[in-house]
This record gives structure tokens, C-alpha cells and sequence, in this order.
């Protein structure tokens, strides 16, 4: 595996009203042929309600970045 194919983070909000503590991103980058497949894992949510907002959010986002390429 490539060095640049998968980068991890740990995140935060950055408004005080918004913070439930610190988390982990991972983007894992696979190379499909002529494409590449992106999967995003967001761990260590302290709720379901915070993970299923994090869900619903980086779907959002990862729909309009494959919108750009299509």
C-alpha cells in the first residue's frame, strides 16, 4: 500500500457548543482501475446520535465530491 493511500486523523468541532470530545477520521484511498473508491470510518463517537450525524454528514459530503468527477 502506497504511504499516501490512507490518512488518519483525530477531530473536533471547533465551536464550543459543538464539541463531543475527540474522534477519529480515517480515508482509506483505493485505486480502482481508472478511479479510486474513497471510504470514510469515523470512530470513538461518545453516542449513537453523535455517530449517525457524522454518517449522515460525511454521506453529504462524499455525494457531492462524486458528483464533481461524474
Amino acid at each position: 500500500m502506497p504511504p499516501s493511500s490512507r490518512l488518519v486523523y483525530t477531530w473536533d468541532w471547533v465551536q464550543e457548543e459543538h464539541k463531543v470530545g475527540e474522534t477519529m477520521v480515517t480515508v482509506q484511498f483505493n485505486a480502482m482501475g481508472a478511479s479510486t473508491e474513497v471510504v470514510v470510518g469515523h470512530e470513538l463517537c461518545p453516542s449513537t446520535e453523535v455517530e449517525l450525524g457524522h454518517e449522515e454528514g460525511w454521506g453529504s459530503c462524499l455525494n457531492k465530491l462524486e458528483a464533481l468527477f461524474t
